[in-house]
């Protein structure tokens, strides 16, 4: 992106489009018109470069992006406004820009190359389109207010995808943590419809299309006005060798207003329980594509609280002795999950005991991070960056897990 100074975009009129653009999801259609989009009923996407190149909007005087959910089906409808447009030309300070006009010039206007140059207008050239923008992440959405405000009457009475596997209670909120596939319309449904949120919430979220191995779990409120999505992810069953298989979690997201009530961990825990479910592998082993340090968190911390149940007040092995492969395997293999899940998880309960790292704590740490990138290692032929790697690991790590074991008796708690 060029700099702001630059002549050639310094009079590109542009807005910032996380800004400009609001969701909104409606569970009242009575008060949808009578209040307003506020910082109370609606938020901002956290990123737009998904749908609008360089999060910018060109060309419009205060433009507005609102997007209405219904709560259950995610019904979509969107509106976009202005106070008027703005006029948009390329400046002619700089040799590359007076190029760039002879070009336009050439293809728009038809005039000669050789003819003096002069300033361009190219708005419509240079003007977001939002329909262009958003419209191919949004699916089947509602052609006009009339419509969205039936649908969201309907969704007070719609029917749930899937079977429900789990349920749990927050401040006397009653939620369903369900299980689906493709074949199950609704569930189809309503993953084309979560695409244009899976945009604006999960940096490089992509569309999933229907296939048998996808495996689809939902949260639902259960609210008073009828259900209401929380959260989904899904998971992918990929196979890794000719006898075994490996459940890949893609994609997870939990809606902005329903954050910081234990739905994520709630989804993970059900993803853990899915690789029984299925079968696959040894282990029932999940693996995340380039997870966030805030879904490794929650992961170890889901982890350290399942392994804590399992071993109990007086572990046997140690939790210092599960720091071994060898040690960390057979228990790994009953609670199936993979040998470094076990190891990690007992790092974890480690320093929940003294919330200080020792220098053994330290040392077995950087083990375990060693041998877990062992293949990655094995590429750096340099040992002073291999050390260094390892280290910016051991140190990555440690905040994670300082964090994870904060939580585990919560989330030991939620999963109860």
């Amino acid at each position: 992106m060029a700099d702001a100074a630059d002549p050639v975009t310094s009079k590109f009129a542009s807005v910032d489009s996380n800004e400009a653009t609001r969701i909104r999801f409606v569970n009242d259609a009575k008060s949808l018109r009578s209040t307003p989009f506020n910082d109370t009923n609606s938020v901002h996407p956290d990123l737009t470069h998904q749908l609008f190149d360089d999060e910018k909007i060109f060309g419009y005087k205060n433009p507005q992006l609102l997007f209405y959910f219904t709560p259950a089906t995610l019904t979509p409808y969107y509106e976009f406004s202005h106070d008027g447009l703005e006029a948009m030309s390329l400046p002619t300070q700089t040799a590359e820009a007076r190029g760039a006009k002879r070009f336009l010039q050439t293809i728009f206007f038809k005039r000669p190359k050789t003819e003096e140059p002069k300033d361009v207008d190219v708005s419509d050239v240079l003007r977001t389109q939002p329909r262009d923008a958003v419209g191919p992440a949004l699916h089947s959405a509602a052609n006009d207010m009339a419509s969205f405000v039936k649908a969201v009457e309907a969704d007070r009475t719609a029917e749930m995808p899937g079977t429900e596997v789990a349920t749990f209670e927050v401040g006397g909120r009653l939620f369903s943590v369900r299980r689906a596939t493709f074949d199950d319309p609704a569930a189809a449904t309503l993953v084309s419809r979560l695409d244009i949120l899976i945009k604006m919430f999960v940096d490089g979220g992509s569309p999933i299309l229907p296939h048998p191995n996808w495996h689809l779990l939902f949260v639902f409120e259960r609210a008073s006005t009828g259900p209401a999505l929380a959260g989904y992810t899904c998971l992918y069953e990929d196979y890794l060798h000719p006898r075994s298989a490996a459940l890949k979690l893609c994609q997870i997201l939990v809606l902005p207003h329903y954050r910081g009530l234990g739905v994520c961990t709630q989804l993970l825990s059900a993803a853990r329980k899915e690789t029984s479910v299925t079968g696959c592998g040894e282990f029932g082993l999940f693996t995340f594509n380039e997870p966030s340090e805030q879904l490794q968190t929650v992961r170890m911390t889901i982890d350290a609280a399942l392994l804590e149940a399992h071993l109990g007040p007086s572990p046997a092995p140690t939790l210092a002795e599960l720091s071994t492969e060898d040690v960390a395997g057979p228990v790994a293999k009953a609670l199936r999950v993979e040998p470094f899940a076990v190891r990690r998880a007992a790092l974890v309960l480690r320093l929940k005991a003294s919330f200080t790292p020792t220098a053994a704590w330290t040392t077995d740490l950087r083990r375990c991070m060693m041998a877990e990138n062992h293949d990655d290692l094995a590429a750096v032929d340099d040992r002073e960056a291999r050390l260094g790697y390892i280290g910016q690991l051991a140190e990555a790590y440690t905040a994670m897990m300082g964090r994870a074991a904060a939580a585990v008796d919560r989330v030991a708690a939620t999963l109860d």
